[in-house]
């Protein structure tokens, strides 16, 4: 049985270069549930998130803000449902340094969570083709429950996510974003509940190869 505690993950400046905010620790899950940045400058700044998992490194595949720009004295306010495992990590850059702060809580977790497992179903960048990014293992039924799009760069490209039934293939029945443009810099986050079963499969394409990054987060569990 887990037991949890609600605390603050980080209260930092940042900096122009990436600023580690949060690193889950040894032996623990960790579910990031609240961010908000903050200018203090008094013109508009851009700012970038990344959520890293163990391992790797700062990239697009990880990030779910780029370079979004936030007016003078305005703070970004963001509900996530984000879950972390041992060594993964945030990540928070400023186009310039000193002026904008950020504030991060969440819950950490000791022990086993079940029967729901909290996981990143997908860290990907969309290429051109529609691609399997997720699998639902055999014996398990998953659910989406954060959905997170970045628009990379400064043009207007679309995305497309496809929940494939097991032993499906994509039509217009398993849309469940078909051609969604996003503006440059745009990112998108829906908290939803969407359940997928045994051999269901998520795939992504975009209009641009490397111009889309999407994170999808939520959990999975065991069934007879």
């Amino acid at each position: 049985m887990a037991t949890g505690r609600v605390m603050r993950f980080g209260q930092a400046i940042l900096g122009s270069s990436n600023t580690l905010i949060y690193t889950c620790p040894s032996s623990r899950t960790a579910i990031l549930r609240d961010l908000a940045v903050c200018n203090n400058d008094s013109g508009a700044r851009t700012y970038s998130l990344h959520f890293v998992k163990t391992g790797e490194s700062v990239a697009d595949a990880n990030a779910v803000v780029k370079t979004r720009s936030i007016a003078s004295k305005v703070t970004d306010a963001y509900r996530f449902n984000l879950p972390m495992v041992t060594g993964d990590k945030v990540y928070a850059v400023a186009d310039v340094g000193a002026l904008l702060s950020l504030q991060a809580s969440g819950t950490e977790y000791e022990g086993t969570l079940a029967p729901f497992v909290p996981t990143r179903l997908v860290q990907a960048v969309c290429t051109g083709s529609s691609v399997t990014v997720y699998t639902v293992p055999a014996n398990t039924r998953a659910i989406i429950k954060d959905l997170l799009i970045c628009n990379l760069g400064g043009a207007t490209p679309t995305f497309t996510i496809d929940l494939v039934p097991s032993g499906g293939s994509v039509s217009s029945t398993t849309k469940w974003y078909n051609a969604y443009a996003l503006t440059a810099n745009q990112h998108l986050h829906l908290r939803v509940s969407a359940v997928l079963e045994a051999g269901d499969t998520i795939r992504i394409l975009a209009s641009t190869t490397s111009a889309v990054a999407i994170n999808i987060h939520g959990a999975e569990w065991a069934v007879a």
